[in-house]
């Protein structure tokens, strides 16, 4: 779910007391120029171009992964109060995913024409998540809670799966995917067949307290990762036999809190990213243990609210969503490489 700046504010405080336009001329913001950021939410990185969703202006802004120059701002339609709030990229299409409608727009990677749009939901101005893994795409809505799988090159629509066993918790709706799993997390955490879209186990349902209002997750395609922001967790699974690995928690203090309302959580298979909105850090983790390497805080990284994160591998590039920036992350040392506003 993603909720404008106020909104996610007041979200906080109460938790602890249609369709797309077409794109205008390209570029809009000429190459190699800096950019304006609008509170950007969301974040993907193909390696080559990182994709950054802006919430409030409904744009995407392109960056060139090893400079960090902006390319280009996509506009993506008439600026409504729900912008885009998320996006994914398989390296040669951009899906991005918005609050304001019922679809998802397909942009060229390439050149950043919109190539069509794809029914997301039966209703308008409600959250949307999706992940895209090979041919295959998934766009999560959480009312009517459902899943849709779209054929990533054509955009044909392969299934629609309703999760209405979910009741009210799967209003909270995400989705991961690699080679082999589907993921959608309500609570509970529900694997599906990549083939068939056939569940086929639940992690953390009924009575179990495994998930405590997640906000976000990762498939790194040995592990899945969840951020748990109410409980300032993140549990690891491993997505070949659904068991839980651990739960991660650090001590409770102010000061030296591990992670503190996490939002956003990426994996590259080395260490996991946890961005915070509670302290505005983010946290690495050691993928293969699960041990806390350190927790990045500080005025020179630039994180305010940050809230979207994504890594290749490389590069950690993390999106602040009040201080309209990206910080970009060495992602072999954690060092900081650059603040991008």
């Amino acid at each position: 779910m993603r909720l404008r700046p106020v909104g996610r504010l007041l979200f906080v405080v109460g938790l602890l007391a249609t369709g797309l336009g077409m794109i205008g001329a390209r570029p809009s913001t000429s190459p190699g120029t800096t950019s304006s950021f609008d509170h950007p939410v969301s974040i993907t990185s193909d390696g080559t171009h990182v994709w950054v969703a802006d919430y409030s202006n409904d744009s995407v802004t392109e960056l060139k992964a090893q400079t960090g120059a902006v390319i280009e701002t996509i506009k993506l339609g008439k600026s409504t109060p729900y912008g885009p709030s998320a996006i994914s990229s398989n390296g040669g299409r951009v899906w991005v995913a918005s609050r304001s409608g019922v679809a998802v727009s397909e942009l060229n990677a390439t050149t950043g024409k919109l190539i069509q749009t794809l029914p997301a939901s039966t209703k308008p101005g409600h959250a949307l998540d999706l992940a895209v893994y090979g041919s295959r795409l998934w766009v999560a809505s959480f009312d009517p809670a459902s899943v849709r799988e779209f054929n990533a090159g054509t955009g044909a629509l392969i299934r629609s799966l309703s999760a209405r066993k979910y009741k009210e918790l799967a209003k909270l709706t995400y989705v991961a995917a690699d080679a082999s799993h589907v993921w959608v997390l309500g609570p509970p955490l529900t694997e599906l067949s990549e083939s068939t879209g056939v569940p086929i186990r639940e992690i953390g349902g009924g009575a179990s307290h495994l998930f405590d209002l997640p906000r976000a997750m990762s498939d790194d395609g040995i592990h899945v990762w969840v951020a748990n922001f109410k409980s300032d967790s993140v549990v690891e699974i491993n997505a070949r036999t659904g068991a839980v690995v651990r739960v991660i928690q650090g001590p409770k203090h102010h000061l030296t809190r591990m992670f503190s309302l996490p939002v956003a959580i990426a994996s590259d298979r080395v260490h996991v990213w946890v961005t915070n909105i509670g302290n505005d850090s983010v946290t690495e983790l050691n993928a293969r243990t699960g041990a806390l390497i350190k927790v990045l805080k500080g005025a020179q990284f630039g994180f305010h609210l940050p809230y979207g994160i994504s890594s290749d591998g490389v590069h950690v590039w993390i999106a602040n969503d009040t201080g309209n920036s990206v910080t970009e992350l060495n992602a072999r040392t954690g060092a900081l490489v650059r603040v991008i506003r």
